[in-house]
């Protein structure tokens, strides 16, 4: 949980509570189809404490197999938190690593985490999924 040099509440920031998720739904569950060109459509999702990415079968039940892991545990999940029912995931699509590097990680201006916390919903200048990518 934390290195030798870390206490419990530096690793929360001083706020265990708030940073360990005490009720269990951090995570989301997200379930696919394989498409014919390598791509999956998301056709299931739920809010479980699991960012994997599972194929599910013919009859909509999630198998074992697992494709990829989420990035954050709302990167399949609408702002309403529901799951993101169609929308295509493209292993080769780098889109989301460029918007990452090119805005977020390596932006002129120095942002922070709080002002990109700020302006990364509700269709602000860094809300990835208003640019039509979930």
């Amino acid at each position: 949980m934390f290195e030798e040099t870390m206490t419990p509440y530096q690793y929360t920031y001083q706020n265990p509570i708030r940073f360990t998720d005490p009720t269990g739904m951090e995570g989301e569950w997200t379930g696919v189809t394989k498409n014919e060109d390598g791509s999956y459509t998301v056709v299931a999702g739920e809010a479980d404490n699991d960012r994997n990415i599972y194929v599910m079968d013919r009859k909509g039940n999630r198998t074992d197999e697992v494709v990829e892991q989420s990035f954050t545990e709302y990167s399949f999940l609408l702002y309403e938190g529901q799951p993101a029912i169609g929308a295509i995931i493209n292993p080769g699509d780098m889109s989301g690593n460029d918007f990452m590097n090119n805005e977020i990680i390596n932006n002129p201006n120095g942002l922070g985490l709080i002002e990109y916390m700020r302006n990364a919903t509700g269709g602000e200048l860094y809300d990835f999924k208003a640019r039509g990518f979930v």
